[in-house]
């Protein structure tokens, strides 16, 4: 999103376990971005460079746009290294805090990873994550968005998992209750940003549209895709610490439960599994 904000780079679309041989970088790391030569450039084929791990990619874009003739210096203010330091921290705290929760509870409502064993579970992931995306708006949205009056780089990460956060099926399925400062954000973030339309409209695979999807969706065929990227996010899971064996809902207990505890994989969206 931010890459098409700054017409500077382009996504590589990477198969999960694929990505080193589609030119993602060496560690295999999704998402991961090439950057262009010109802004109608191949991806993939005319980028200068690729590059790998989110927050290295968003600095990363920031500088690019700066770069640029009449560039972009709010994204991350190249002199005033307070105000960077304030969202280097935003975007740490998100990655090393509010990601889990998202593994928890988004990742589950798209059927990127199962549902807990316990429908219970994900109302209690659902109640630390509402806890936690309060907190963060204390601290870092004192002002229209963390970078100050315009989003920065730190604004455009957390921006698809706040959306999420948004959509009715995480209240039906987790029962979040967006606090007010996260809402207000995401209608902010919305007006000031144009490639946010990405976040609802992208040809059915933005992340909005995955998870209408997905709450409408009966059992079907997993593509290999889905199987790929529910795999690599039970391995994050994992990873993260996940306080309980994750387990796919029998279709008894999908019967009984209907579609709110579904975890049948669906297609992907556009969050980054490594944040």
């Amino acid at each position: 999103m931010l890459a098409k904000h700054g017409k500077v780079a382009v996504q590589v679309d990477c198969m999960p376990g694929k990505a080193s041989e589609q030119k993602a970088g060496p560690f295999g790391s999704i998402p991961a971005m090439a950057v262009l030569a010109t802004e109608d450039a191949a991806a993939g084929v005319d980028g200068q460079f690729h590059l790998a791990e989110s927050n290295a990619i968003f600095r990363c874009l920031a500088r690019l746009a700066q770069a640029k003739e009449k560039g972009c210096h709010s994204l991350y203010p190249d002199k005033d290294p307070a105000k960077q330091a304030h969202i280097d921290w935003a975007m740490d705290r998100f990655s090393f805090g509010l990601y889990n929760d998202c593994i928890k509870t988004i990742y589950v409502a798209l059927g990127f990873i199962d549902a807990p064993k316990s429908p219970a579970a994900l109302k209690d992931a659902g109640k630390v994550a509402v806890a936690n995306l309060a907190q963060f708006g204390d601290v870092f949205l004192k002002e229209t968005f963390i970078g100050g009056d315009k989003p920065s780089i730190a604004d455009f990460k957390v921006a698809p998992f706040f959306a999420a956060y948004g959509h009715e099926r995480m209240q039906k399925l987790c029962g979040i209750e967006l606090p007010a400062r996260i809402k207000q954000f995401n209608d902010d973030f919305a007006k000031a940003v144009e490639a946010s339309a990405m976040l609802s409209d992208a040809e059915g695979a933005s992340v909005l549209e995955t998870l209408t999807a997905k709450a409408a969706a009966r059992e079907r065929v997993p593509t290999d895709m889905e199987e790929a990227m529910r795999d690599q996010m039970q391995a994050v899971a994992i990873l993260k610490g996940s306080e309980e064996p994750i387990q796919e809902l029998t279709p008894a207990q999908t019967d009984t439960t209907v579609l709110e505890t579904e975890s049948k994989p669906m297609g992907k969206g556009l969050l980054s599994c490594c944040s």
